[in-house]
């Protein structure tokens, strides 16, 4: 998949608690009901600074659930004190600030579920307890956006965990005022790479390489909400890994074909870099829990007209202390090897990789 560099930033949600009196217009409630307003604030960039569609990762609809610390999901009322309050909101960008009220006295935890699959809907919608929308399996292969200005398919996902007393009155004058805020974030890891390098320093006559074909091994298929991932996709690497980048059935994402050309012609410098475009970028979203590995094949096109296949397989990523990828992160990497690496069947490289976190932006959808 060949997407933009793409820069993502953190929204947050910004949750006040806040209890309504017992009385409040002529409604009794045992327990001290609370009542919640729930406003977004961007937290990562301030007023007036930029932000280019096509390298920020977008959201469109949310829930918002309350529950217990059991896990039981407990539904507010509107502003009439007799609807039930909605859990869904279809337009992020238009939702303002939400007000749930005379909601059970035993709510602790909020949780924010944002670009819900249908799955997930369904199972949000019937849900009575947190864990039943948790055990919803997300596919990897969904989680893949086709194209850099379109990035409303991540599911995004997050919990407070604890309530903070603000210690002071909300503007309604309800005493009992708690706030809370909420990080939302993918369930996947990105890994993209910004460009390929190699170092032609002291070359016994290997003088330019081309890169065929990129492809990503050792990763998850699927995860739950809740995070447990399953699947697990991975093709031990031996000394000959050409089946493994004809094989048809490998998922299309996790596959790219390559037009890039590197040869000795900065020598001098000790190595020719080649950064790849905006938009054509490898990039491949990942679930937590396994060390992901690159393959690149790629030919010996000193001879152009008898050119010479090999393949690169990393081994690792300097730059992380666990070689441990997390949701919520972008891991940028430079794929460097010198000219003699691939001389070597067995032979795998650690590339370098730079980590940023992700940020997260409310749109308004246009029909």
């Amino acid at each position: 998949m060949k997407l933009g560099n793409i820069v993502l930033a953190g929204a947050a949600l910004t949750v006040a608690l806040a209890s309504c009196s017992q009385k409040e217009e002529g409604v009794t409630v045992a327990g001290n009901p609370k009542a919640v307003t729930v406003s977004f604030a961007n937290v990562t960039r301030s007023v007036g600074d930029k932000v280019d569609k096509d390298k920020t990762a977008l959201y469109e609809d949310f829930y918002v659930l309350f529950t217990d610390d059991a896990g039981k999901i407990y539904k507010g009322k509107s502003a009439d004190l007799t609807t039930d309050a909605p859990i869904y909101f279809a337009n992020a960008a238009a939702a303002g600030d939400m007000t749930f009220h005379l909601l059970d006295n035993s709510v602790k935890k909020v949780y924010v579920i944002a670009n819900p699959t249908d799955e997930i809907k369904t199972a949000a919608d019937a849900a009575t307890g947190i864990n039943e929308i948790e055990s919803v399996v997300v596919a990897a292969a969904a989680q893949q956006s086709v194209n850099p200005n379109d990035n409303a398919d991540l599911v995004l996902y997050g919990v407070c965990e604890s309530l903070v007393d603000a210690g002071t009155a909300d503007d309604k004058g309800h005493e009992d005022y708690y706030t809370a805020a909420v990080n939302i974030k993918p369930l996947v890891a990105r890994i993209q790479i910004g460009a390929f390098t190699c170092d032609f320093t002291d070359t016994e006559g290997i003088t330019a390489y081309g890169i065929e074909q990129v492809a990503l091994n050792n990763y998850y298929t699927t995860c739950t909400l809740g995070g447990t991932p399953g699947g697990l996709n991975n093709t031990p690497i031996t000394g000959n890994v050409f089946d493994f980048f004809a094989d048809a059935d490998r998922p299309a994402w996790s596959h790219d074909e390559a037009t890039i050309h590197l040869d000795n012609s900065d020598v001098e410098g000790g190595s020719n870099t080649h950064a790849l475009a905006d938009d054509a970028n490898f990039c491949y979203d990942i679930f937590p829990g396994v060390t992901p590995q690159l393959l690149v094949q790629l030919n010996d096109t000193t001879d152009a007209g008898s050119p010479v296949p090999y393949y690169l397989a990393t081994e690792g990523f300097s730059g992380l202390s666990d070689n441990t990828f997390k949701a919520g992160y972008i891991y940028n990497v430079n794929f460097s090897f010198k000219w003699n690496d691939p001389l070597t069947p067995e032979k795998c490289v650690t590339v370098n990789v730079t980590v940023e976190p992700w940020t997260v932006e409310a749109i308004t959808p246009e029909f």
